[in-house]
């Protein structure tokens, strides 16, 4: 008997279940626990935000430029091996950001960060589901992990607070660190396996695709098929460049613009980690908008409301605070899937 293609195999809930785990406490680490440490950063290495920030936008560039070859090895060797490598990696990078002297050294250190983060965020993570799975098998696995990836932030921002306020920032990343090699070094060396890939499902290409290979047979010799494609991708490429501005950006400042706003450390990121379940919402909801309306105008809703919060941003007081962390957080990840 054929399984039907929206069956899930035992294999695919497997490497489900520990991507879910696996990228929840990565995202936490490597991304949020920066934005929790920024306030005793500042103080402790003598410089402005604006100089911590500009070693976060390092981890950025260093992930994009190992993306291209984290994903041919992925292509060819699945991702067992690289991920586990690459988490590792991430417990040395943490363990070192613990010893930084200066923001020199913490630009080393967030760059080194970025290329790690492309072996273990969700991009690997993705293609290893994409390869195991497919219709709405694949949907499903995808959405579960990054629904349990959309609570990093509330997990994350308020443990982090609270290991900074018993042991310092720097003893709180060597425990971050040790966090790392329990809950992803080992379930990815032990029980992250590479299943075969999925059978054939009929391609659905969106339409730039679509049309980027018409004009390539038309063209011929004129150019490869890749950068035809690319070209037609390129008002793709920019919604999501500009429309993860904000995101990328408040998400790093997030929990020290609330603590400014009035409130303790502990619970501005508490107030910073509401924006998780509301990104989970977000992302549930968008899927599910997906089956009735236009990517396009989910988007555009989703723009609209990231506009509206920030504009409740700029309104003082608690409630415009908790408009903004309702608006936000309900958009915040939705570009993820």
């Amino acid at each position: 008997m054929v399984a039907p293609p929206d069956a899930v195999p035992d294999a695919t809930r497997r490497l489900t279940a520990v991507l879910a785990l696996t990228e929840t406490v990565s995202w936490g680490i490597l991304f949020y626990a920066f934005a929790g440490l920024i306030l005793p950063m500042e103080v402790a290495l003598g410089t402005g935000r604006a100089e911590l920030l500009s070693a976060a936008a390092l981890a950025t560039l260093g992930r994009a430029g190992a993306a291209p070859l984290v994903g041919a090895v992925v292509d060819r060797f699945g991702v067992r091996w690289i991920m586990t490598v690459g988490s590792v990696a991430a417990a040395a990078t943490v363990l070192a950001w613990s010893s930084v002297r200066d923001v020199g050294d913490l630009r080393l250190v967030m760059f080194a960060t970025g290329l790690v983060g492309a072996m273990v965020l969700y991009e690997p993570a993705f293609a290893a589901l994409t390869r195991a799975s497919v219709g709405r098998a694949r949907e499903r696995a995808i959405l579960l992990v990054t629904v349990a990836a959309g609570l990093a932030s509330t997990i994350a921002l308020p443990t982090t607070a609270l290991l900074e306020g018993a042991l310092g920032w720097r003893g709180a990343l060597q425990v971050l660190a040790l966090a790392l090699v329990v809950l992803t070094v080992v379930p990815n060396l032990v029980l992250l396996r590479d299943p075969p890939r999925a059978g054939p499902e009929p391609p659905v290409e969106p339409p730039a695709v679509r049309s980027a290979g018409r004009m390539t047979a038309t063209r011929g010799a004129r150019g490869p098929r890749l950068l035809a494609t690319l070209r037609d991708l390129r008002p793709v490429a920019a919604m999501l460049l500009l429309g993860g501005l904000p995101f990328g950006t408040l998400a790093l400042h997030l929990p020290a613009v609330l603590e400014e706003r009035g409130g303790g450390r502990l619970a501005a990121a508490a107030l910073a980690g509401a924006i998780g379940p509301l990104s989970v919402t977000g992302r549930v909801l968008l899927t599910a908008a997906l089956r009735r309306v236009s990517l396009p105008g989910a988007m555009t809703l989703v723009f609209l409301l990231q506009t509206l919060g920030l504009v409740a941003l700029l309104v003082p007081g608690g409630g415009a605070t908790l408009v903004f962390v309702l608006l936000f957080g309900i958009g915040y990840g939705t570009l993820t899937i």
